[in-house]
């Protein structure tokens, strides 16, 4: 597009802004050009929109949660102590009517501490909360997401002061008192009911590492994966871990083996599974099906390491398990595999890794097709030939 079709459609958009800004009863259409803004690029177009967006009960979850990012770019490149008067005005209208009741405030308050702005971020947290806490008590998740983010705040606050080796710190003592406390808090918040407490993991993991509980973080990981049974994350924390640190532990296989299971259901595509397969002492026959599926995603069939494993798999199965994956293979992937991933194979020249493993992969499908043939017609050579030795006694008789 050209600079003057660009500037025709930033002036379009514009009217439309100032259109719904100003007319109340047009503001159906808010989200639509929402979004039009967004894949334009025109974030001061957007900025224009947003106290309008506050005002629509129609606009997605979605969209408020990129009105809460715009403001927060905002803050980044005016810098936050040097905010304008009208991005101020803006975050607390935005603030006032969105964060807390449509659930975007810990969306905010994340990205404000990953770019280091602690302080500004407990201070935010702090003035938001007490502006609607009496208001919004009632809703559940933001007064579970609050206690959360209450909690880390003050670990954090709690590391950065050991770390500058504050007087407030004067004995060890003092320090596992109030890392105590927060393990206590942090343990309250995830082991009670399922929520939205990812952020929480890494840090009460920190502490019970540190304390040497390794048995607990371990029921901690447990507890938490048992009431968020559909987050793949409660699983790839607790096989990390276990990993790490709890492969001693009797119950060590059968963790390890729910998790695979639930990560390539949840995530078939997630780059641990190959790690998983490695590593872990997985059954072929489960171990082919999910690298099968792994390498259906178009970021995952140009893998080596994960045909390279399938090939291995493949060769560890026995005839039974050999039918079963080749059954598999002919009702989900045969139909459409030899354009996508074969065809390569015969138009090139094979060199590559890749195509070398991807080459094997093939070849024992097929040599497993081909034995799968000749027993179904030894198989039925011998039914034959039983009916008419049957047959023929019968005349006999």
């Amino acid at each position: 597009m050209d600079l003057i079709a660009t500037k025709r459609v930033k002036s379009a958009v514009l009217k439309k802004v100032e259109l719904v800004s100003t007319n109340s009863s047009v503001s159906c259409t808010t989200s639509h050009i929402f979004t039009e803004l967004c894949s334009s690029h025109y974030l001061n177009g957007c900025k224009l929109l947003l106290p309008s967006m506050t005002c629509d009960e129609k606009v997605s979850q979605d969209h408020l949660l990129r009105g809460t990012l715009i403001i927060i770019s905002s803050m980044i490149q005016e810098g936050y102590s040097n905010l304008s008067d009208s991005t101020k005005r803006l975050m607390d209208t935005f603030f006032e009517s969105v964060c807390l009741k449509q659930e975007v405030l810990v969306e905010f308050l994340t990205l404000l501490m990953g770019n280091s702005h602690f302080e500004e971020c407990k201070k935010e947290f702090g003035d938001s909360w007490n502006r609607h806490s009496i208001l919004y008590v009632t809703v559940d998740v933001i007064e579970k997401l609050s206690m959360g983010f209450t909690t880390l705040l003050n670990y954090i606050d709690c590391i950065k002061k050991l770390n500058r080796a504050d007087e407030l710190f004067t004995s060890q003592e003092e320090l596992d008192m109030i890392l105590e406390q927060t393990r206590t808090s942090m343990l309250s918040i995830i082991q009670k009911e399922a929520g939205p407490f990812d952020f929480l993991i890494p840090r009460i993991l920190d502490i019970l590492i540190h304390k040497d509980l390794i048995t607990e973080a371990i029921d901690c990981l447990i507890s938490y994966k048992d009431l968020n049974e559909e987050n793949l994350n409660a699983y790839i924390y607790i096989y990390k871990f276990m990993i790490h640190y709890g492969d001693t532990e009797p119950n060590f296989e059968e963790i390890i083996d729910e998790c695979f299971d639930k990560i390539v259901q949840l995530s078939p595509s997630c780059p641990l599974i190959l790690e998983m397969v490695d590593y872990c002492e997985i059954e072929p026959l489960k171990a082919c099906k999910a690298l099968m599926e792994f390498v259906d995603y178009s970021e995952n069939k140009e893998n080596p390491k994960a045909w390279r494993k399938l090939s291995d798999f493949l060769e560890k199965l026995n005839i039974v398990e050999s039918n079963t994956i080749l059954d598999h293979y002919k009702f989900i992937y045969s139909s459409y595999w030899q354009n996508y991933h074969w065809d390569q194979l015969e138009n090139e020249f094979i060199n590559s890794e890749l195509d070398i493993w991807k080459q094997k992969v093939r070849d024992i499908l097929i040599q497993q097709i081909i034995s799968q043939k000749s027993i179904m017609k030894t198989e039925s050579v011998s039914s034959t030939e039983k009916s008419v030795k049957k047959f023929k006694m019968s005349f006999q008789s």
